[in-house]
């Protein structure tokens, strides 16, 4: 959220690999203001999804994206990526979204807010490409409370943009709060072998 050096610990893992998530009430005091101004912006700039309708939407509330999650084990403050999802399909997609290809299923984003935010609103855009032009939507149903806030993004339609060697896009996407996460799967992308 504040980059390598401020992590902010949202959970833990238990030796059986069971994740339990704990959002904290509010930010640590260990962040210094330096970090939390660069990474400061705002609601539409911190959604993974976003369109010209919503830019001004809580316009001056301060918003915090996320990023990834990781785990961290002792001196190994970045272990593993963690990727919360309805279907581990999805991932090579959130690694590499411009060569490989979305399928429809949910990923999960947090965020953190200092106000209160609700957003509900049909968004509808087209991209044109060169052989065809792709009509998006988004519709965002989302109550951010001030604090962190999990969002779900569900691709419920993916287009092709018709032009090689390009993967396709999700053309059809609901955004809303991660209201109930017992059907999630949280994947963990591990880079270390050994934690000795």
């Amino acid at each position: 959220m504040f980059g390598l050096d401020n992590p902010v610990k949202v959970g833990t893992v238990d030796e059986k690999g069971n994740i339990s998530i704990d959002f904290p009430e509010v930010l640590p005091d260990t962040i210094a203001p330096e970090p939390k101004e660069i990474f400061a912006t705002q609601l539409p700039y911190a959604l993974f999804f976003s369109c010209p309708d919503i830019t001004s939407v809580a316009e001056g509330t301060v918003v915090y994206k996320g990023g990834y999650f990781s785990l961290s084990h002792q001196n190994r403050p970045w272990a593993a990526t963690l990727f919360p999802v309805s279907d581990i399909g999805i991932i090579p997609w959130l690694e590499d979204r411009y060569y490989q290809s979305p399928i429809m299923a949910s990923f999960y984003e947090v965020i953190y807010c200092e106000q209160n935010i609700d957003l509900t609103t049909l968004c509808k855009e087209s991209i044109s490409y060169t052989e065809n032009t792709i009509d998006m939507e988004y519709q965002y149903t989302l109550r951010l409370k001030k604090g962190f806030n999990l969002i779900e993004y569900k691709i419920e339609a993916i287009q092709e943009t018709g032009i090689p060697d390009t993967s396709p896009i999700p053309s059809v996407v609901t955004i809303t709060n991660a209201d109930d996460m017992d059907a999630t799967l949280w994947h963990a992308k591990y880079y270390y072998s050994q934690f000795n």
